[in-house]
């Protein structure tokens, strides 16, 4: 199956835009961004430095997938990063789901979309590499 080009360029567009709008929102402005799942933070920079820390790695990691769109080379980089970041957060919450119970609904379909994009841009790499092997 050939992998559509712009189907392709679609998808890296739209996680890295949603990357970048996450990872910039947990980097800058994490109570407000935490506060949609109902988590609040106390007064703790310790707290807070932990959080904006995985805040400035989405971003990086996003701004990486974004300029995957441009340049073509990189788009393998860009779906691997895709599927890296939202499996391992998607199966994190799995595990945290089984250690801790059940969080609010905004983390439960948090953990969907991250595997379902995670898995699809999976896939994608794969096919890429049977393309290139074919």
């Amino acid at each position: 199956m050939i992998i559509d080009r712009i189907s392709v360029i679609v998808f890296l567009a739209l996680f890295g835009v949603i990357g970048l709008a996450i990872g910039g929102s947990i980097l800058f402005i994490p109570d407000q961004f935490q506060a949609n799942a109902n988590i609040i933070f106390p007064a703790n920079p310790s707290l807070y430095s932990e959080v904006r820390a995985p805040g400035a790695f989405l971003t990086l990691i996003a701004v990486g997938i974004l300029a995957s769109v441009f340049i073509r080379d990189w788009r393998l980089y860009g779906l691997m990063g895709i599927a890296a970041v939202n499996l391992t957060y998607g199966l994190g919450r799995v595990v945290s789901l089984m250690l801790d119970g059940v969080p609010s609904i905004t983390i439960l379909i948090a953990m969907g979309v991250e595997l379902l994009a995670g898995m699809l841009a999976a896939y994608l790499v794969f096919a890429h590499q049977r393309q290139q092997l074919a």
